[in-house]
């Protein structure tokens, strides 16, 4: 580590020699000054937000308190350190007001519109918010007295805590007394949760309804990918989902590993680190239980292939060093590895190694979650902790304790105690009475599943006419004539009042849900056991009212579920996945090529798409432009056109941007062809200009201050080891023309097929060039002519006629038949990625 710089240099010490030497007075002074200097660390400095928040809310309410009562805050405190009496009934008095006033009004079905609700329905909350008013106390006000001359530190110090049953001291008087407190206002003693575990089966239908009903689960397309790569990992090893939100590139790496069944294949590989929380920020580690490193590669069910979502992800954000242009590159490699090679890693880009892979905050998470379970059919909630309570049991059945705990990030004793659900997932009848039993295990288990209770036809919307309905709320009325009034509709006061009444509709939107859900499915139980259908109660895909967001990107979701439910041999999954994520329109593979325009979203026909990353553009220039920019190294070498393997083709596009503009105008139309860009490239000063302005620069730059008054030799000669003397202007211009492959801007090289300089052509290759582009323009008008275009006015004898012109080889590989049919057909023989062949 550097050396502050206002500390001196100083040589190595010796082995055994005193740290702090006698010219040491300066660099200890100057540590001295730097750390007084620091200011006092703030207040609650490495809680956890949320823990701090809840001691800032509580202390808020004490003071308050003690205002209202006229009290002492700091003279209560010491009173409770004695241990007075007063004091206890002083905090109980608080405890019970805290309750009281925890109750809001909340909107409601019915002719109240309004009712009371209160937030804190749990004695185990009251432990809390009591703990923390301690811990708030003792930091703030007990600490004054603590540090006094002469003073019992003991005396002034408060403890309690709801992790181990710490009620000893005067703060456990008042703790003794929060049960019978909670049963005087009605709290619960128990948890408020049924704890359940995720089994893999439910973990299958969380996925599959995810994106099979992905109409009813509207989401951005990230959120969605996002949602199944965490949902993936979680079930893996049960991690929390903050593990799970702080993978990032860095923690994974992605490779090519020799398949040891068969040395001759490669198979995908990734190393994934997942680092544990719940831990001390300032914590000093003295082993390597905070984190591990687990290894997966690519599976046949799709659904649950974590390796696809991540490089999915990764080509959709250009994460990969190397340019893969799909997933199939990587998770398909078609190269050898070298004999004594078994492993080759694949690096990231620097500016992503911190990016996280999945990023979805918790709050979306929670929300997609119970919306997947409502979706699904499911009668009661299931929390997103479930996934870590059913990863739990399965690595507890497979692996030792040791290793189960390591996992997981806990130890047995927690896990003995939180991780084991209620409802037991083993048949203890069989245990008791093996055989006797028949054999009961299949269905105990299909019991236990928390999915095998649903009903998917459940109700999950309300009516338009409901959702009208609530306009004629005496509340949502007023709000409507104080936002007639508003002179602008877009003003703060504005928006707030849309919000509110937004919020009271979607507040009653989901209790008038619940409340058809819970009629349903007792009036579908009541049929149902009494041998009848609940047939006619079924409601197919309705549609929900009011504002619809991700609609469109959330159908294109539904298109890729079939790839989710089976085995996919068709290597397709993860770059259909990368297209859902660019929102591109798919297509059906064995649908005719000719009848994919017709079948595409009406957006795809009226915007500029770029068909390499499939981002949409408001203007042709703006499309232009961003080809460019973005992907100009994808046109130094010919690549195959990924919008036409997706229409069940593979047409190999010639290097340069103008094959590329050529190729896409043909054959996916001119709307999503980038225009031709002609850059103007000065051999004397190697720049590049436009084509219109460089005459401008030559003029400026060159003629006028004398660069052609005087003899010099060229450039570019001179860099390809020869020599050729200017003299004047128009010797260069014609130089440049004939020698150098210019003429097209005078005096400049064009440079936009292949973006690369055109090297200088030696005398005895000038007529060879010459006969060479002579044949391919010839190509072209026979290409032309059997298209029934018009002829370029060469006729058939002009190039059948001579075989010191064709040669023997060149003629017979040339078949006309090649020239009809489809546009792709001819493309990769005759296109010659040159602008001025065009």
């Amino acid at each position: 580590m550097a050396q502050p710089t206002d500390l001196p240099s100083q040589k190595p010490r010796k082995r055994g020699a005193p740290r702090i030497r006698a010219d040491s007075s300066k660099a200890v002074q100057a540590i001295l000054e730097r750390n007084r200097s620091k200011p006092v660390p703030e207040k609650g400095a490495g809680l956890h937000k949320k823990t701090l928040a809840l001691q800032n809310r509580v202390w808020a309410e004490w003071t308050q308190f003690a205002e209202a009562g006229e009290l002492d805050s700091d003279e209560t405190w010491l009173q409770l350190c004695a241990g007075s009496h007063d004091a206890v009934k002083i905090f109980e008095s608080f405890l019970e007001i805290y309750i009281l006033n925890s109750e809001t009004s909340v909107p409601c079905l019915g002719p109240d519109e309004y009712k009371t609700k209160r937030d804190v329905n749990s004695a185990a909350t009251l432990q809390d918010v009591w703990s923390a008013l301690v811990r708030v106390a003792n930091d703030d006000v007990l600490k004054r007295f603590r540090y006094q001359p002469n003073a019992n530190a003991q005396h002034f110090t408060l403890r309690y805590s709801t992790r181990g049953g710490v009620e000893s001291g005067p703060a456990g008087l008042v703790g003794k007394l929060i049960p019978g407190l909670a049963d005087r206002l009605g709290l619960t003693r128990r948890q408020q949760f049924v704890k359940k575990e995720t089994t893999e089966e439910d973990l299958l239908l969380v996925l599959r309804t995810a994106w099979e009903r992905a109409s009813d689960i509207l989401c951005k397309p990230s959120q969605r990918v996002s949602f199944s790569g965490n949902v993936i990992l979680g079930g893996i090893g049960g991690w929390r989902y903050e593990s799970l939100r702080r993978v990032e590139y860095k923690d994974i790496e992605v490779g090519w590993l020799r398949d040891p069944a068969d040395p001759t294949k490669v198979r995908p590989v990734a190393s994934v680190h997942v680092r544990h929380v719940k831990r001390h920020e300032d914590e000093i580690e003295r082993d390597q239980s905070a984190s591990l490193t687990f290894g997966i590669t690519r599976v046949p069910v799709k659904s649950i292939c974590l390796l696809s979502h991540i490089v999915a992800m990764a080509i959709y954000n250009g994460a990969f060093a190397t340019r893969f242009t799909s997933c199939e590159e990587v998770l398909y490699p078609k190269g050898l590895l070298e004999d004594h090679i078994d492993y080759v890693p694949l690096k990231w880009k620097d500016a992503i190694v911190d990016q996280p892979v999945f990023p979805l905050d918790y709050k979306l998470y929670w929300r997609i979650w119970h919306r997947v379970l409502e979706v699904a059919g499911l009668r009661e909630g299931l929390r997103p902790y479930s996934i870590r309570v059913g990863a739990g049991g399965r690595l507890n059945g497979a692996l030792e304790p040791a290793l189960r705990s390591y996992i997981m990030g806990n130890t047995e004793e927690v896990f003995r105690k939180s991780y084991n659900p209620v409802d037991q997932r083993h048949s203890l009848m069989t245990v008791a009475y093996k055989e006797l039993t028949g054999g009961c295990d299949e269905v105990i288990a299909k019991l236990h599943q928390s999915f095998t209770k649903r009903d998917c036809y459940a109700p999950i919307y309300i009516s338009e006419k409901d959702w009208k309905g609530f306009e004629a709320r005496n509340d949502i009325t007023q709000w409507r004539k104080e936002l007639s009034s508003l002179p602008n509709r877009s003003s703060k006061e504005a928006k707030r009042i849309q919000s509110r009444i937004q919020y009271v509709k979607k507040v009653l939107e989901k209790e008038l849900i619940m409340q058809r859900r819970d009629e349903y499915f007792e009036t579908a139980d009541r049929l149902r056991s009494e041998g009848q259908s609940a047939t006619h109660l079924q409601e197919r895909r309705p549609r929900r009212p009011g504002p619809k967001q991700n609609e469109h990107s959330s159908r294109m979701a539904e298109d890729l579920s079939p790839l989710f439910l089976a085995e996919d041999s068709t290597k397709r999954f993860a770059d259909q996945l990368v297209r859902y994520l660019r929102q591109a329109p798919d297509r059906d593979p064995s649908q005719d090529a000719r009848d994919a325009e017709v079948t595409r979203p009406k957006a795809d026909s009226t915007t500029p798409r770029c068909l390499i990353c499939y981002r949409n553009f408001a203007r042709k220039n703006g499309l232009t432009r961003h080809v460019t920019l973005e992907h100009g190294e994808d046109f130094q070498r010919p690549f195959y056109c990924r919008e036409c393997e997706f229409s069940g083709q593979k047409q190999l596009v010639a290097a340069g941007l103008s094959a590329w503009s050529n190729h896409v105008e043909q054959c996916h139309g001119r709307l999503h062809a980038p225009g031709p860009v002609k850059p103007a490239h000065c051999l004397l000063c190697n720049k590049t200009f436009s084509a219109g302005g460089f005459s401008l620069h030559l003029k400026r730059s060159h003629v006028q201050l004398g660069h052609f008054k005087t003899s010099f030799p060229c450039p570019e000669c001179r860099r390809l080891g020869t020599d050729y003397l200017i003299t004047n202007l128009d010797q260069w211009i014609l130089h440049v023309r004939d020698t150098h492959d210019g003429g097209a801007v005078p005096g400049a090289i064009v440079v936009g097929a292949t973006d690369q300089k055109p090297r200088k052509r030696k005398t005895g290759e000038l007529d060879q060039y010459q006969q060479t582009k002579t044949k391919q323009v010839c190509v072209e008008a026979i290409v032309k002519d059997e298209r029934g275009e018009r002829s370029c006015g060469i006729t058939s004898g002009d190039y059948h006629g001579s075989t010191d012109f064709w040669d023997k080889d060149e003629l017979a590989d040339w078949d006309q038949s090649t020239a009809s049919g489809s546009c792709h057909v001819s493309e990769e023989f005759w296109v010659t990625g040159r602008d001025e062949d065009y």
